[in-house]
């Protein structure tokens, strides 16, 4: 610390002498810097003095600021030095060099330092923060000066240029994210030119690297530039070196020798983890192994593309075949540990315990499998799921439909291997969407996500797949997607075994405690990212298998790997049809466990069951109330314009009256609904308790005269003391619940209807006897007392022919009376001449 003059060497030092000499020193009182900046700008800078000013050029400013506490741990030099600027405004000149944004990283230095920091930083005006920029690989270009016929005849050498070509090819694929479209921008000619090139002998990747690694102890460009400049940076040693190594190899700066020059300040969490494993008793192949292996973790590279293994051998320098033996040994020996899910590799980390940890974790799954107990934690699936679906790595997908919400029509996501394909497996996984009467469902569909072991598995999943829905036409248009990659993933297959057993509380109790809640941990959530990876990779690339009759439909939707949403958008067509029978409309804004949802829906069954809605007057706060009537009536088609029950006609929901019709038919006796009523949630119906719950109060409201309750008392709203209507219900569930503990019997209309209707048919053909016309108004009567709820139109129109035939028979009785006091003046009549008068009277007669 004293060599490195770092500041936090101060209070150690002081305790050192006083330790020694029994005194403690002021070390600091002669290094005011606002005193030195007064005196050099008072004393030797102005008129008819050496110097006009004083320029104080700060280097590695950035570095200074993110290091401020360490370095300072007493004082405030910074700010002493500022104070002194600023006292000697126009005599001296503060230029701090930072590659960062010194504002930025003092904020994250915290606290009531990083608050006085940055107070003294915003003392420099921001219109005088320039920002310069020159590219790294410009400026090593530059310190090179490749010679240009030097480098063809270097190139025109046999295998030396196939050999820069495919390393610059794999630098270039490997940081397309610094180099390609959208960010530097440059195509392959000019990254061959720039960096192959003009910076050898740096290797491609060596450059690569240089430039877009941030070094955590040292961020300035100069920093980096003495691993070219030092003796000991690697670099100079090359310029008295032939170009060409002997096998026809460049002769590279190669990667790795970043590690020996930088170490921790490439990443000091991540250098930990490369020296927990790098023994001095590795051979050379390994040492330059697990040096690759660290700059891969470090600037993050995304192998896939490319290949791990061949990565590996360019960064070491080594022949691809044995940086694959080599990581292989040391996998072997425990260095190392290979992710067969992303085919990648990493350090062991932490301690044996890991290493007694991976151990059991191999024994528990090879003894499972002796005894034929591993099935049971992934291949066999029952409605209750397995050990692997309940490590909560799958998801749900919402799906857009025009009757409910997003996320209330989600389908779950599975996880099944090759062999559980099988014909029970359908069944098991309609659990997953069946809906209970009393709460909202798990999902209203599934996901699928088929892991193959093998790649004769992976090819023969979608047929698999199609013949299981041809056994039995109950799934033909089941709400269910298979995802089918077409690939194996054996690996992944191993992982969630091992998650599975890891999450298995006897596994647990007996290892947790041995190896330490830490390492637990750390492979639980190693092995979850590994998990997490390739089933992301399926979802987004397996092909795409529905059952047979919705096949069609998603084949035409050209459903590719890059379709933004692809699930939801196939889970669309899929519901589409296996909810053919579907409510027209639904509010898709409130989810079904909405308070206020509940509470309008609630509002409105009692209304529908009294069948009352056109004496309602909603509250200006029931606006979802008001919305749903509008439904109802628009959509629906269950209310009329004067807001009275009628039958749908034309919408969707005339389905599942229908059903209703049948399943209470004046033959069927009593019947309890709760058998209809679970089968109107289900495909091809697709209701959920709110939408039944208003479909089944209506059909009661249409229907109220002909139907008998049996074990419930009255379905009318109770009214408290202060006259206020009380909710029976909390919500729509509740109400489906009561209904379903009831019996309900309806009396066949027909007759009554029929008696009505020839009533009105004679009235409209022509006149009626006296006896027919009181018989006809008797039946009219009867059927409007006994069937006061009756659709209100229709009774309005019973109500006219009544009045019409009262009034006939009024004026028939008036007629009658007439003619029999004509007849009795007649018979009284002596003479012609009493008699004609009489004929006066005949004209006047009642119609």
């Amino acid at each position: 610390m004293v060599r490195q003059r770092e500041s936090a060497a101060y209070t150690l030092s002081v305790d050192a002498f006083r330790a020694v000499y029994g005194v403690a020193p002021d070390l600091g009182a002669e290094t005011s810097l606002k005193d030195a900046v007064s005196w050099i700008t008072g004393t030797l800078c102005g008129p008819d003095k050496p110097f006009g000013g004083l320029l104080i050029l700060f280097d590695e400013f950035s570095m200074f600021v993110r290091d401020y506490l360490t370095n300072n741990p007493v004082g405030a030099p910074f700010q002493d030095l500022m104070n002194g600027v600023s006292n000697a405004r126009g005599r001296a000149l503060f230029v701090g060099l930072s590659q960062h944004d010194p504002n930025v990283i003092a904020e994250r230095v915290g606290g009531p330092e990083g608050s006085d920091l940055i107070k003294e930083l915003n003392r420099i005006p921001q219109p005088n923060r320039q920002r310069m920029q020159t590219m790294l690989e410009d400026v090593l270009g530059a310190y090179f000066r490749t010679d240009e016929a030097a480098w063809g005849q270097f190139m025109a050498q046999r295998g030396i240029g196939t050999r820069v070509a495919d390393a610059s090819e794999l630098a270039y694929t490997l940081y397309k994210r610094r180099y390609g479209p959208g960010q530097m921008g440059w195509t392959f000619d000019v990254f061959q030119e720039k960096v192959a090139k003009q910076c050898f002998p740096l290797h491609p990747l060596t450059t690569a690297l240089l430039s877009s690694v941030d070094l955590e102890r040292s961020t300035s460009v100069r920093s980096v530039l003495n691993f070219v400049l030092d003796e000991d940076g690697g670099v100079r040693t090359h310029f008295d070196e032939s170009a060409q190594l002997d096998g026809g190899r460049p002769n590279w700066v190669l990667p790795i020798s970043l590690v020996d020059y930088f170490g921790e300040m490439l990443d000091e969490d991540k250098f930990k983890n490369f020296k927990n494993v790098f023994k001095p008793d590795l051979t050379e192949e390994q040492k330059a192994v697990l040096k690759a292996m660290v700059l891969i973790d470090i600037a993050a590279l995304a192998t896939r593309e490319v290949g791990y293994d061949v990565t590996v051998a360019e960064l070491a320098g080594l022949s691809e075949a044995t940086a694959t033996q080599t990581l292989k040994a040391l996998e072997a020996e425990h260095y190392i540990r290979r992710d067969g899910a992303n085919k990648t590799y990493s350090f062991w980390v932490g301690s044996n315990g890991a290493l007694e940890l991976d151990r059991q974790l191999r024994e528990t799954t090879a003894l499972r499998e002796q005894k034929g107990t591993l099935h049971t934690l992934f291949s066999t699936y029952t409605a209750n799921g397995n050990a692997v679906n309940a490590l909560g790595l799958t998801t749900c997908h919402e799906v857009s439909v025009e009757w409910g919400n997003p996320s209330d029509w989600a389908a779950q996501e599975v996880l099944l291997p090759f062999s559980a394909l099988k014909p029970t497996v359908l069944d098991a996984l309609r659990a997953q969407y069946a809906v209970p009467l009393d709460k909202g469902p798990k999902a209203r569909g599934v996901v699928v996500m088929v892991v193959p072991m093998t790649q004769a598995e992976a090819d023969a999943t979608p047929a698999k797949v199609r013949e299981l829905f041809s056994i039995s036409t109950r799934y033909e248009t089941a709400p269910m997607l298979f995802v089918c990659p077409r690939e194996p993933h054996a690996e992944l297959t191993g992982t969630l075994h091992k998650l599975a057993v890891l999450n298995d509380p006897v596994f647990k109790s007996a290892n947790e405690l041995k190896v330490g809640g830490v390492v637990y941990e750390e492979m639980i959530g190693r092995l979850r990212d590994q998990a997490i990876v390739v089933l992301e990779r399926i979802r987004k690339s397996g092909d795409l298998t529905a059952p047979p009759t919705i096949s069609g439909g998603l084949a035409a939707k050209n459903i590719t790997s890059v379709t933004a949403n692809r699930l939801g958008i196939a889970l669309g067509v899929v519901y589409a049809a296996a909810y053919s029978k579907h409510p027209d409309r639904f509010f898709t804004q409130y989810k079904l466990s909405g308070t206020n949802l509940n509470k309008a829906v609630v509002d409105l069954i009692h209304e529908l069951i009294d069948n009352s809605l056109d004496t309602v007057q909603w509250s200006a706060g029931a606006a979802i109330q008001k919305d749903l009537v509008r439904l109802l009536q628009e959509s629906w088609g269950v209310i009329n314009l004067r807001k009275q029950l009628v039958e749908p006609q034309h919408s969707r929901i005339k389905e599942a009256w229908t059903r209703l019709d049948m399943t209470f038919s004046p033959r069927a006796g009593k019947v309890p609904p709760g058998e209809v009523l679970t089968e109107l949630l289900q495909p091809a119906y697709g209701y959920d308790q709110n939408t039944l719950a208003l479909l089944f109060a209506a059909w009661i409201g249409k229907n109220r005269t002909a139907i008998k309750l049996g074990g419930v008392g009255s379905l009318s709203r109770p009214v408290d003391d202060d006259g206020k209507k009380k909710a029976v219900f909390k919500k729509a569930a509740d109400f489906l619940n009561a209904m379903a503990a009831t019996e309900i019997s309806r009396k066949d209309m027909g007759q009554e209807l029929a008696k009505v209707k020839a009533v009105l048919d004679a009235l409209e053909v022509g006149p009626l006897s006296q006896i027919d016309a009181k018989k006809g108004v008797l039946a009219l009567a009867e059927f409007e007392t006994n069937n006061s709820r009756y659709d209100s139109e229709y009774l309005e129109t019973l109500k006219r022919a009544a009045n019409k035939l009262k009034q006939g028979l009024e004026n028939l009785d008036a007629y009658d009376r007439a003619v029999a006091d004509f007849e009795a003046k007649l018979s009284r009549a002596s003479s012609v001449e009493a008699a004609v008068p009489l004929m006066n009277v005949l004209t006047k007669l009642p119609p």
